[in-house]
């Protein structure tokens, strides 16, 4: 069966994918596709439900391998 296309236009997207530990998942059954921007820059930095800045979203090795692409 082929993958679904899913394109995430918001980084809440990626940021509660990565919390709820189905980020994994999603690229294994879709091609996702991100802006530049999430990507980059919005995913990487989120607050916690603490209040707490994290910075622990890598998408690096997914985008250099292929597994998500980058739109501009």
């Amino acid at each position: 069966m082929p993958k679904l296309k899913l394109l995430i236009l918001d980084a809440g997207v990626v940021i509660k994918l990565h919390e709820w530990g189905l980020w994994e998942q999603v690229i294994s059954k879709c091609d996702v596709h991100l802006s530049s921007i999430v990507a980059e820059r919005e995913s990487k930095y989120h607050q916690s439900e603490e209040g707490d800045w994290n910075r622990d979203i890598d998408l690096s090795t997914a985008i250099s391998d292929g597994t998500i692409s980058i739109l501009d």
